[in-house]
């Protein structure tokens, strides 16, 4: 949040959204939420794509579900470029941390699922988070859709 704001001049506004622990709010379920995803079906998937450098203590997150925990991992599928260029995806790869050796063909024929770290936001937290940065003033702050929001305005130039 400092750093959104230091890009702000002064009267500036800025607008957060962040992943809402609660999916749900007033009996009114998110969007996201389907009630057709089944938990255990897809968690045995994504479990058993782990790495051994992965293995961490955190949920893996089910597209779809409501959230177990704040700090999750939720899963992105790496698919085949669309070209079939071998170096691109070899490079594609490299960025998100997950080489493959130039002669191994089968990771664009199989997509790999990578897991992104997320921390997801109880009611009041990320209003909290911008309420401490010096220089702004919260300007509104509300739920939409499974989603905690905060508009924030750079009220003063702050000397950090």
């Amino acid at each position: 949040m400092n750093e959104v704001a230091r890009l702000l001049r002064v009267g500036g506004q800025a607008l957060v959204y962040v992943w809402a622990v609660e999916q749900e709010k007033g009996n009114v379920r998110s969007k996201y939420l389907r009630p057709s995803k089944t938990s255990a079906s897809v968690n045995s998937e994504l479990a058993a794509s782990l790495t051994t450098r992965e293995i961490t203590d955190l949920p893996i997150h089910v597209n779809g579900t409501a959230f177990k925990a704040q700090d999750v991992l939720v899963p992105w599928h790496l698919k085949k470029n669309p070209r079939g260029d071998q170096q691109l995806d070899q490079e594609l790869m490299a960025d998100s941390s997950m080489a493959v050796a130039a002669d191994d063909s089968s990771a664009t024929k199989n997509p790999q699922i990578l897991h992104r770290y997320y921390h997801t936001f109880v009611d009041g937290e990320l209003q909290r988070l911008c309420e401490m940065v010096p220089g702004v003033r919260v300007v509104n702050s509300y739920y939409d859709q499974g989603n905690w929001c905060v508009i924030f305005e750079r009220i003063m130039d702050v000397e950090v």
